[in-house]
């Protein structure tokens, strides 16, 4: 049983070393600029390519609580299934940004397309797009996101799997 708790570990710490630099990876700033829709057209190929580190972060948000479920449900089956459920909620919100990525650049296609109109409803689109874009991606999954590790970290203060300290010092970060 330890060994498989062990790989289990060594494949969720893996993952969540990948989620790091593929979060990195995801982050675009030309998306987020203001008077963007020229830019995105020129830098579109970059811009899909941030876009699909983002779907495969939400694949890597997913897999961290599957691998781990079999190990939770055993010491807290209740949360356990609340951690996974959190988790893939965070992962629908994950998507519907990456979702917003793409709608995005196919606006700053019709945009160019247009020939760079001086009409305001491209811009008004746009700003809906990444206003809507910002509360998904910066309010909504991360408060969905720390109720799933509030209870993550319950369960491990539960199990003493890792020290205790350590547990706590998650439920803290969280503030």
């Amino acid at each position: 049983m330890m060994n498989g708790i062990r790989k289990k570990s060594i494949v969720v710490g893996v993952l969540l070393i990948l989620s790091i630099v593929v979060g990195i990876l995801s982050i675009d700033t030309v998306i987020d600029t203001l008077d963007n829709l020229p830019a995105i057209s020129k830098n579109t190929n970059p811009i899909l390519i941030r876009a699909f580190m983002q779907f495969i972060l939400a694949f890597i948000y997913a897999s961290i609580p599957i691998v781990l479920y079999s190990i939770l449900k055993k010491i807290n089956n209740s949360f356990a299934i609340g951690f996974l459920a959190f988790r893939m909620a965070t992962v629908v919100f994950i998507l519907i940004g990456w979702l917003s990525i793409l709608l995005i650049v196919d606006l700053g296609q019709e945009f160019v397309k247009a020939g760079s109109p001086e009409l305001s409803y491209f811009q008004t689109i746009d700003n809906l797009l990444r206003s809507a874009r910002d509360l998904i991606n910066h309010v909504a999954m991360p408060l969905i996101m720390s109720v799933g590790n509030l209870m993550f970290y319950y369960i491990l203060y539960q199990s003493k799997i890792v020290p205790r300290w350590l547990s706590v010092w998650g439920l803290w970060q969280l503030y």
